[in-house]
């Protein structure tokens, strides 16, 4: 896992720093709603709602790295909170320029569940898809995530049937 991590690590380092202008590259700092929701075979749902942090470089119309930073509480516990983070390489059409855009994602998740004290970690990859929309200085951007279920699996009985995230996002563009 450690090595996935360095991996994409150094993808974003890549993506950051090739020779195309820094002028050429679009940048989007921005906020929305967050969603992971656990599913399972033969119980109920787990599913976590809160808010994000979104920052996105697009390097060209058809690639782009993306990093979402969040926090969000159980929808039927309020004690039982999680948070964490997702690395994303995009790929996709008109990431740049306005007008409706699309993509699909490759990357990895961190997500630290916490309540009373207690806490577990989980990780692995991920892969997805998003649309969105650009106007000339906001996005808008709809994205569903869908992720290695294995170490969840570790945690809880090997009953987990799927993981998803989901993020509906504004950002400034510049």
């Amino acid at each position: 896992m450690k090595k996935m991590h360095i991996a994409i690590a150094a993808s974003l380092l890549a993506l950051a720093s090739l020779p195309a202008a820094a002028q050429d590259i679009k940048f989007s700092l921005g906020g929305g709603i967050y969603n992971s929701t656990q599913e399972f075979d033969r119980y109920a749902d787990d599913e976590f709602s809160g808010l994000a942090l979104t920052a996105t470089a697009a390097i060209n119309n058809h690639v782009g790295a993306q990093v979402n930073f969040y926090s969000a509480e159980h929808d039927k516990y309020s004690t039982w909170e999680a948070s964490g983070y997702d690395l994303l390489v995009l790929g996709g059409i008109n990431l740049i320029e306005n007008g409706f855009k699309a993509y699909v994602s490759a990357g990895f998740f961190r997500e630290e569940w916490e309540e009373y004290g207690f806490k577990e970690t989980f990780s692995g990859p991920q892969f997805g898809l998003g649309v969105g929309y650009n106007w000339e200085k906001v996005s808008v951007d709809l994205s569903l995530n869908f992720r290695d279920s294995s170490d969840y699996d570790d945690f809880w009985v090997p009953d987990t049937s799927s993981v998803t995230s989901s993020l509906l996002s504004a950002s400034y563009r510049f």
